[in-house]
């Protein structure tokens, strides 16, 4: 009697332990597959990744402007500048009556220490500021051109300077350049191996994300190549 009590015993622990097991995996299959895994072209920096929408124009400094029927203009960062920096800690904005020259300082995006300077596309003066996107840059990244957007200028001088930025099939075309130029910047940065390995899928394309993953010196080329500016700049000194 005591030993077949002691079978049941056994067989009913291996019972229990085998429920909690199959529980284990079943939440642990549920959980994976809450977060669909990225497309592989969703990672890479290829033109589909990074087109603009139709109607919007861009500058040569990565920053996107659209113009409503007032003339009232939106400002924001590029899908190639956000994809090429990876995350975004938040973005640093200038103050609505800011009085903005094409060419100026407009606002800065921060990862941890480094930041990249983005420059005014158009003259005119800032009238809001997105705020929620300043403080979030996980915003931009999911939505650089429309939740995204960064701030409003009242235009003073748009019938020139629209003059000087892209639109449509012109900007398609700039963009396959601009990733094109990207691939032989990086090339050329002296990066050790495993950052490399980190940055590059099968191939040899370039992942998004790649600034992540390179040094300082980096960061002020690619400001100075990329954005317009040699001023803009790596870690804080």
């Amino acid at each position: 009697m005591v030993a077949v009590f002691v079978v049941a015993t056994f067989i009913a622990f291996i019972l229990v332990d085998g429920a909690l097991q199959w529980s284990k995996a079943r939440k642990q299959k549920e959980s994976q597959s809450a977060v669909p895994a990225a497309a592989p072209w969703a990672l890479t920096l290829t033109p589909e990744t990074v087109e603009a929408p139709a109607g919007l124009f861009l500058d040569t400094g990565h920053t996107w402007v659209s113009v409503d029927a007032s003339g009232r203009s939106r400002i924001g960062l590029d899908a190639f500048a956000q994809r090429v920096i990876g995350r975004i800690d938040q973005v640093e904005l200038p103050a609505p009556g800011t009085r903005v020259l094409r060419g100026d300082k407009l606002f800065t995006v921060t990862q941890g220490s480094r930041k990249a300077e983005f420059f005014a596309p158009i003259d005119g003066v800032v009238s809001a500021v997105n705020e929620a996107a300043g403080k979030d840059g996980a915003l931009v990244k999911a939505d650089p051109y429309n939740r995204g957007w960064l701030l409003a200028v009242e235009p003073s001088n748009l019938s020139l300077d629209i003059r000087d930025l892209m639109v449509a099939d012109e900007t398609k075309g700039w963009l396959r350049k601009e990733i094109d130029r990207f691939k032989e910047f990086f090339a050329a940065q002296a990066v050790q191996h495993m950052a490399l390995g980190h940055v590059m899928q099968d191939g040899g394309e370039i992942t998004a994300g790649v600034l992540e993953a390179l040094d300082d010196d980096s960061w002020k080329r690619f400001s100075a190549d990329f954005l317009g500016s040699g001023a803009a700049c790596g870690a804080n000194t």
